[in-house]
């Protein structure tokens, strides 16, 4: 049997570069990138089986919530990168106490074959 893991406050804080999804027009042709527009630091934890149903059933499925100190600017189809190049696909956040002390992130957690940032499929 494992001994039990403790955490110290402030060590389940992870750090997230958030990009947002944008398009130009390069003759005539549409070509879109995600730029990064910052980084905010939250703790990440998996979904509860309420949240990931009730998400499903507004077809965006969700797999983690991210909670952050205080408000952010991310917004529905923003992706966030982890420090082992995970992509979290934001489906939706929140603010539950309408005060401004913290943001709920609904995310989709999406692997790819490897680390490399640039070969992801799902940053277009």
């Amino acid at each position: 049997m494992d001994a039990p893991f403790f955490l110290v406050p402030g060590e389940q804080i992870m750090s997230f570069t958030v990009k947002r999804k944008d398009s130009t027009a390069t003759n005539g042709r549409v070509v879109y990138d995600a730029v990064k527009i910052g980084s905010i630091e939250g703790t990440i934890s998996e979904a509860s089986q309420k949240e990931k149903y009730e998400w499903k059933q507004m077809d965006h499925p969700i797999t983690n919530t991210i909670v952050v100190r205080g408000t952010c600017n991310v917004i529905a189809e923003d992706i966030l990168v982890d420090e082992q190049y995970q992509n979290y696909h934001v489906q939706g956040a929140t603010d539950p106490s309408a005060l401004g002390f913290f943001t709920i992130i609904y995310c989709k957690r999406v692997r790819w074959s490897n680390d490399d940032e640039n070969q992801n499929p799902d940053i277009p």
